[in-house]
């Protein structure tokens, strides 16, 4: 019996360094019934020439999306697809040999799943600042309880990254959302999920990603999560508790600091809870390290201050932006099915 078709979709802007290698990669795939499309948005660097390159081969299938973004994109991939599977893939990701086979086997053994996602690593030759970027949000104290923690085993997960997805699922929930920047994939995770649907991630293959290589760009990416999350919360209404917990400890440290401004007999509070907060960062900076690379262990603390304040930054500044009674203010939300 032949095996089903997976559609692998690669929106592009801006990712002429990695783009090759991502192709490359998904070309050298062990499975034996896939394609490959991608999207070209308006891009300021040789994307589109990389693209039109493997396109001319027969090698992918190129569309042009120049007025739209990511979301859209997403959208109008899927809807160009012809598999029963169909994964959501970045260009700045590059896919082990397996992946795709490992992928298609998970679904097959476990029909009861919508969707199915890997851990990610680093590349080797990636900046150090990009491979602790990588450490640091896919670890524990980093990552738990979003999709970027890893996985020992298989397990459930409510908002899978970067997922193959079966093809009745993505028509029945209406595809992603163009109301969000890059919190698409959260929302679109929790409508599924509100339907009956459950996601898993498997640790039996993996793909590698450059992430953010300079501290104002992560920090800068991590408020924009912050703010796309708490779009999610305030327009479902509930969200992963885990999601507000950034948030609530920045909170309750800076009306202990006010507090013992205030009344200086309070300030050894504050220290504590500095001391602890370092103890507990650098604890687990040892930890990654070791288990990692050793030579990013000066990075991580700073990782972990980075992720931790400008994500509960930017949850609060969300809340506050798209509260309910304000939500006009920002615009009219599309419906699910808008391209």
């Amino acid at each position: 019996m032949k095996p089903v078709l997976i559609t692998v979709t690669v929106p592009v802007k801006n990712e002429e360094k990695h783009l090759r290698k991502c192709l490359d990669a998904l070309l050298y795939q062990d499975y034996p019934n896939y394609e490959i499309i991608c999207s070209y948005n308006r891009s300021d660097d040789a994307s589109l020439e990389i693209l039109e390159e493997y396109a001319s081969k027969g090698l992918i299938r190129l569309y042009r999306d120049d007025d739209g973004n990511n979301v859209t994109s997403r959208n109008k991939l899927f809807r160009e697809s012809h598999g029963d599977i169909i994964l959501l893939f970045h260009a700045r990701s590059i896919a082990e040999k397996q992946f795709l086979s490992t992928l298609a086997k998970k679904l097959d053994e476990n029909p009861d799943a919508a969707g199915v996602c890997a851990n990610i690593h680093y590349p080797q030759d990636a900046h150090p600042i990009s491979k602790a970027v990588c450490v640091t949000m896919h670890s524990w104290l980093g990552g738990h309880g979003t999709s970027y923690r890893r996985v020992r085993n298989d397990e459930a997960v409510d908002c899978p990254l970067l997922t193959a997805y079966r093809r009745e699922v993505l028509e029945k929930t209406g595809f992603f959302d163009p109301y969000y920047n890059v919190g698409d994939d959260a929302d679109y995770n929790e409508r599924a999920r509100r339907q009956g649907f459950h996601f898993m991630k498997t640790p039996e293959t993996r793909h590698y990603q450059y992430m953010r290589d300079s501290l104002p760009k992560f920090a800068k990416r991590i408020f924009v999560y912050g703010m796309e999350r708490a779009k999610v919360f305030t327009h479902h209404g509930s969200s992963p508790k885990i999601y507000l917990a950034p948030s609530l400890a920045l909170l309750f440290f800076t009306a202990t600091l006010i507090l013992a401004l205030a009344r200086p007999n309070y300030m050894p509070f504050v220290q504590l809870e500095l001391a602890a907060y370092a103890i507990i960062v650098l604890s687990f900076s040892i930890k990654e390290a070791l288990e990692n690379d050793l030579s990013l262990l000066p990075l991580l603390p700073v990782m972990y201050a980075v992720e931790h304040f400008f994500y509960a930054v930017g949850m609060l500044a969300g809340l506050i932006a798209y509260a309910p009674g304000r939500r006009h203010a920002h615009g009219t939300r599309p419906t699910t099915q808008q391209t």
